[in-house]
């Protein structure tokens, strides 16, 4: 099939097969958020929505995973549109729509809980609100990390989500154990002002330069983009 034309009837196939097949579990996820808030407001305990909402999203891509599967692989790769259209809906059904709804169904127990609350605060609930849609680089960031697991739930086969998070570990580890080396060289180097400095720096890079910040989440949802594009691609010939 063509790879570059798009057709918005194969798109429409693409979005309308997913709700069939996941419609009950977005309103289990949709329904479970406002009543953890009424739970967790009424034992006085945080309801951290930017979290609930990152680590969802993302289980969410993870477990989407159509190769994980024999028959359902089979059946992803014969439905009938091209590795485009099944791309583009997929980042759309991850950044727009499960991004969306998770946020709909944060913010709607926090209302919730509010109208269920003894002491209702309006003007603060009003601020948390407008400072999570606002959070633009909590955005750029969520973002970035759906599009890497965009790309791993079609790279690995099988259980890709626990392969990610495995691979999140060992990079965290050996960036852990590189930083660690580089602290005792420069201990043993008697560079005493090194690390101070190189904070120094990053920290300023950040505030004064923000927009690299900025341009790298861009580029890093682009670059696997492409890669999810020709792993799906490939997987399909």
């Amino acid at each position: 099939m063509n790879t570059i034309t798009l057709s918005l009837n194969r798109l429409k196939y693409l979005f309308i097969e997913y709700f069939v097949l996941y419609w009950k579990r977005d309103l289990i996820i949709f329904a479970s958020f406002p009543l953890a808030k009424i739970i967790l407001s009424h034992l006085n305990a945080p309801f951290p929505v930017e979290f609930v909402i990152f680590t969802t999203s993302i289980i969410l891509v993870g477990a989407s995973n159509f190769f994980g599967n024999e028959l359902r692989g089979m059946n992803y790769l014969m439905r009938p549109a091209n590795t485009g259209e099944k791309l583009i809906t997929n980042i759309l059904l991850v950044h727009i729509y499960i991004t969306t709804f998770l946020l709909l169904s944060g913010l709607f127990g926090i209302f919730i809980a509010e109208l269920l609350s003894a002491h209702q605060t309006r003007i603060p609930l009003i601020t948390d609100v407008r400072d999570l849609l606002t959070a633009r680089r909590f955005w750029e960031i969520l973002f970035a990390v759906q599009s890497f697991f965009i790309f791993t739930s079609i790279y690995f086969k099988k259980n890709a989500i626990l392969k990610t998070l495995l691979f999140l570990a060992i990079l965290f580890f050996v960036s852990l154990i590189i930083f660690i080396i580089g602290d005792k060289l420069n201990k043993i180097c008697f560079v005493p002002h090194f690390m101070p400095l190189f904070d120094f720096l990053f920290n300023r890079l950040l505030i004064e330069y923000e927009w690299i910040f900025h341009l790298f989440n861009y580029v890093v949802i682009a670059f696997f983009w492409g890669l999810s594009y020709l792993r799906l691609k490939r997987t399909e010939v």
